[in-house]
């Protein structure tokens, strides 16, 4: 049977469950997220909703008292209408004049004046001190004179409605602040509730992005899902087909053999004889474990550890300082390269500075200042003679000797800057390597010092057999550095 459909089977499994793992970890990562940004929200509310629930309330409480106010004063309006309305009607009937006796005639007081909104308290008290001696006459004359007439019955009525109503206007201009604190009270909890409804809206639009996320990563899985019960399917077929076989059988069959012979082994005496000493080996060690000697195996055992793990952090320490031995033999070495090089560096200049006073230098301005003395005897005894143009030549030479021994001069000063600026070098080296000499001995009594604080541990060698110490490596270190502090030191 061709098993390679099987093998190709199996990796598109493995790949799948894998594939579909992952998927699967990814949903649920977006499930958590999901819930948590669903509690951070659940607490956003919770912790918005005792500020609203008594905003709400404060609103309502003023919204009531508004209202309570607005249908007072409705009613007030109203009752002023009714008795702005028996105003009119009682003024277009009466027209009361007062006319007391004296020979001029009497002073017209209309009684319509003094129905007047701003003066009903005290028109009521003038009527009262009115005299009983009066003349009551309508505006049209009439044609028989009648006696006063008390005041009108709905007189008290409507001085008692005016009353009402400056007492419900006291009332309304002092409501009036707490009324608009109210309504600016209000206005400030619409504010925050607008404020609140857009955080809401700000931390659903993630919350719908994760829900959208979700619905997503799970209509992908679903192909997965498909994908993997179809490759299930198609694994129990090839199973059953695979089981069909003769080598199915066969392996069925040595399953079950296998079973049997496991059973047998089992029921047989060398097993009962095992687990019978096992239960013997359990009851000892429990015996063991009460005893003094359990104890005493417990304290060696802990001693132990602890000495194992004293000696562990004493080879630490031992390898760090080998490492640092190491380290500081890798310095000495470059420090030793870098003598050399500048003993090197001093003699190359020393050559030259060598070559400079005895060259040719030295010797150009000899054989100059030797050129000179001459030219200047020629030159005095030119003068005596009248040899003017071997005078002048003369000069000549004598000015291009002069620059040129004022070049060779020049020269001479920048050997001798040079010269400086190689011993300034060779100081500073020097310096540099006393610096690194002190160095390296703090640093060879330190790993002496560390060395003799860490016990000497024997390790075989591979070559000879015989056990060699630790220390041997310290000692040719310390002989290395013996010799190179005998090498010759710059001068």
């Amino acid at each position: 049977m061709d098993l390679r459909a099987l093998q190709t089977a199996a990796s598109s499994a493995h790949t799948f469950i894998s594939a579909y793992r992952e998927l699967l970890s990814k949903h649920q990562q977006a499930v958590r997220a999901l819930i948590r940004a669903r509690r951070h929200n659940e607490e956003l509310h919770a912790q918005a909703r005792p500020p609203w629930d008594m905003a709400r309330a404060f609103v309502d409480f003023a919204q009531h008292r508004y209202d309570v106010s607005q249908e007072r004063v409705r009613q007030v309006e109203q009752q002023e209408a009714d008795t702005r309305q028996a105003h009119e009607q009682l003024r277009d009937e009466l027209n009361v004049e007062r006319c007391p006796f004296s020979e001029r005639g009497p002073p017209r007081v209309v009684w319509s004046s003094l129905f007047s909104p701003t003066k009903v308290s005290r028109s009521y008290s003038a009527w009262r001190s009115v005299p009983q001696v009066c003349k009551v006459t309508r505006d049209k004359p009439l044609s028989v004179a009648k006696s006063p007439r008390p005041p009108h019955l709905l007189t008290q009525d409507l001085l008692s409605v005016c009353d009402e109503r400056d007492r419900f206007h006291q009332e309304l201009k002092e409501l009036q602040p707490r009324l608009d604190t109210a309504e600016s009270s209000r206005d400030t909890v619409l504010q925050d509730l607008f404020q609140l409804q857009q955080k809401h809206a700000d931390l659903r639009k993630p919350h719908t992005d994760l829900e959208r996320y979700y619905s997503q990563w799970k209509a992908r899985a679903e192909d997965p899902d498909r994908e993997n019960r179809q490759l299930r399917r198609d694994l129990d077929h090839a199973r059953r087909s695979r089981d069909r076989t003769a080598l199915g059988r066969e392996k069925y069959q040595l399953r079950r053999d296998l079973d049997h012979a496991r059973r047998r082994v089992d029921d047989s005496a060398l097993s009962q004889e095992n687990r019978r000493l096992r239960r013997d080996l359990d009851q000892a060690r429990q015996q063991l474990a009460g005893s003094a000697a359990a104890a005493d195996l417990q304290a060696a055992r802990l001693e132990i550890h602890v000495r194992g793990e004293k000696i562990a952090e004493l080879e630490r320490l031992l390898a760090k300082a080998n490492e640092r031995r190491a380290q500081l033999h890798r310095v000495h070495q470059r420090t030793v390269d870098k003598l050399d090089s500048a003993n090197r560096t001093v003699q190359g200049l020393r050559r030259d500075l060598d070559s400079l006073r005895g060259g040719r230098h030295t010797d150009r301005l000899q054989s100059a200042q030797r050129q000179i003395q001459q030219l200047t005897q020629e030159l005095g005894s030119l003068r005596g003679d009248s040899g003017h143009v071997r005078l002048q030549a003369a000069e000549r030479k004598v000015e291009d000797l002069t620059r040129e021994l004022n070049s060779v001069r020049h020269q001479h000063a920048k050997a001798e800057d040079s010269l400086q600026g190689a011993q300034e070098v060779c100081r500073d080296l020097n310096a540099e390597r006393d610096r690194l000499i002190k160095d390296r001995d703090d640093a060879y009594r330190a790993s002496s010092t560390s060395n003799l604080g860490c016990p000497i541990t024997r390790q075989r060698s591979p070559k000879s057999g015989r056990s060699v110490k630790n220390g041997t490596n310290s000692g040719e270190s310390g002989t290395n550095c013996a010799k190179s502090r005998a090498r010759s030191p710059l001068k």
